[in-house]
């Protein structure tokens, strides 16, 4: 089974509109946040196809299993969806630290999305 390219790019695309959501209320002008998302496009899109192709290894079972858990998906929407909301009333700073766990966050979303996108088409 090969990867779906045009899945794994969605689902780049759906985390890193986490990442500009969540980074706006910190930067100067919205513009900025679109900058955030051209920056880690690159890295997003690479690190998922890579993290793809390891877990479809039949030695990395535990990985399909793990990403394929909607319980897990519900889990780190969550932690995004309370960074979203510290971030957005100013409860905390938008540190390097926090940006670090955004990013982190935001990608495992995106192992997340792209393993439900293709139950789906299994089911």
């Amino acid at each position: 089974m090969r990867p779906n390219y045009f899945k794994i790019l969605f689902a780049t695309l759906v985390a890193l509109l986490w990442v500009a959501i969540i980074s706006i209320p910190f930067e100067a002008s919205p513009i900025y946040s679109l900058w955030t998302v051209i920056y880690f496009f690159p890295f997003y899109f690479s690190l998922l196809i890579l993290m793809i192709l390891i877990a479809m290894n039949k030695k990395y079972i535990l990985l399909q299993i793990i990403f394929s858990n909607s319980f897990g998906m519900f889990i780190n929407s969550i932690i995004l969806l309370s960074f979203l909301l510290l971030t957005w009333l100013h409860i905390i700073n938008y540190s390097t630290l926090v940006s670090l766990l955004v990013n982190c966050f935001c990608f495992t979303f995106s192992i997340y999305f792209y393993f439900s996108l293709v139950k789906q088409r299994n089911d």
